[in-house]
């Protein structure tokens, strides 16, 4: 077919590669016109977080979602994987307080669950992260920050919305808290502080 320069202002006949190479460079892209899904291996195609500055606590002994902390990302592209990026600030009552942590996972209309978490053996729990007497002596003047990280791999269609939770659960002791020491004095030895659970899309 003959290349032919319109009246409209368009050029018909011309082949896919028929370009000279580097003819069309970054400039001539319009801005924002490669949309995700053509973007290639690694790119960050989106990034949804959840933070959470007010304080809470529990002292049961059922895994909970830690409320504010439960982000949403519905994928752009298929077989996406998921940067999951943790960062929490526990404290707890006293001396002798256990805490377990788990990722949690649930998928529009398919699996849910708890994810990176250590393997079965014998009645040990299984847990992101966990702590036996976190706190050591003095615990209630004590706070440790939890951070972890993990590449997951729902295996997913395009449009799917995948919602992560943190899940906590007090084994033994008072309770445990978020973003607060155990202490909660008014004062400025009783900090308050902020957590949040960061997700990215990264193109498969």
């Amino acid at each position: 077919m003959p290349i032919a320069i319109n009246g409209s202002g368009t050029i018909t006949g011309v082949s896919v590669g028929g370009l000279p190479d580097g003819i069309v460079d970054t400039d001539m892209i319009a801005a924002a016109a490669v949309t995700a899904p053509k973007r290639g291996a690694g790119a960050i195609l989106q990034v949804v977080s959840a933070v959470k500055t007010d304080t809470a606590s529990t002292a049961s002994g059922t895994p909970a979602n830690i409320s504010g902390l439960t982000p949403t990302i519905t994928t752009l592209k298929a077989n996406s994987t998921i940067l999951v990026m943790m960062d929490v600030k526990l404290s707890a009552a006293n001396y002798g307080d256990h805490v377990g942590l788990n990722l949690y996972r649930s998928i529009s209309g398919g699996a849910a669950g708890e994810i990176y978490r250590g393997d079965a053996d014998g009645s040990r729990g299984r847990f992101t992260y966990g702590a036996e007497d976190l706190f050591g002596n003095n615990g209630d003047h004590q706070v440790t920050q939890v951070s972890s990280s993990l590449v997951d791999s729902p295996a997913q269609a395009a449009g799917t919305a995948i919602t992560y939770s943190i899940q906590w659960n007090h084994l033994s002791g008072t309770a445990i808290y978020i973003n607060r020491d155990g202490d909660n004095s008014n004062d400025a030895r009783s900090p308050r502080m902020a957590s949040s659970l960061i997700l990215m899309e990264v193109s498969a």
